[in-house]
């Protein structure tokens, strides 16, 4: 039986490269200037994203396409004290959850 993307424990980078639509070596090369990314690794040497890892490039893709910061701008971002940047995540989900719902409102208005 097959986990749901959003249940799985661990990705592979594969599947965390699709699910962004970015290149395996893109996330790579974000471990390398990001010490904030880490994720777990095997034996072999392969990656393993958790759920708090796909929130950080969550978090880092928004910055820099939507927002236009450098890495050098991400990685002071990051950087900024733990409570001030839970808030911003907070809020962050807060407006996905919303556009979340005004696309599916929007998707019922169309089918009326």
């Amino acid at each position: 039986m097959e986990q749901n993307e959003e249940t799985k424990a661990f990705h592979r980078i594969g599947e965390v490269a699709a699910m962004f639509g970015v290149n395996p070596s893109q996330l790579r090369f974000w471990e390398q200037e990001l010490p904030r990314l880490k994720p777990m690794k095997t034996r072999k040497g392969d990656r393993l994203y958790a759920a708090k890892d796909l929130e950080l490039i969550r978090q880092i893709i928004y910055l820099t396409q939507e927002k236009g910061m450098t890495l050098d701008g991400v990685r002071k971002h990051l950087n900024k004290p733990a409570v001030k940047q839970e808030v911003q995540d907070r809020l962050l989900q807060r407006l996905r959850d919303l556009r979340s719902a005004l696309l599916q409102l929007k998707e019922e208005l169309n089918e009326s």
